[in-house]
């Protein structure tokens, strides 16, 4: 396998625990890309995507529809009910 093929790329796998769960992803680098990056430089990617990460699922969190009460519950079954009733 040659490294400087431009179609090889090396993975970063980032496995992290956080507070909204375990946060999977991982970086992919040319060969290249990778003997030039610098420690600093990949804890930043890493801390931005988990950053990233954390952030959408907080806010996707807030934006849960609430539980329906028992009348909305009621009310679409009846919905249903009559719409099965036509298809019938």
């Amino acid at each position: 396998m040659d490294l400087n093929d431009p179609n090889v790329r090396i993975q970063y796998r980032i496995q992290q625990a956080t507070a909204q769960g375990e946060f999977n992803e991982a970086l992919y680098f040319t060969a290249d890309e990778f003997q030039r990056l610098l420690t600093v430089d990949l804890q930043t990617s890493i801390d931005n995507r988990v950053n990233n990460w954390l952030t959408f699922v907080s806010e996707q969190s807030e934006k849960v529809a609430p539980e329906p009460t028992a009348e909305e519950i009621a009310a679409r079954r009846k919905e249903l009910e009559d719409e099965l009733g036509r298809l019938g």
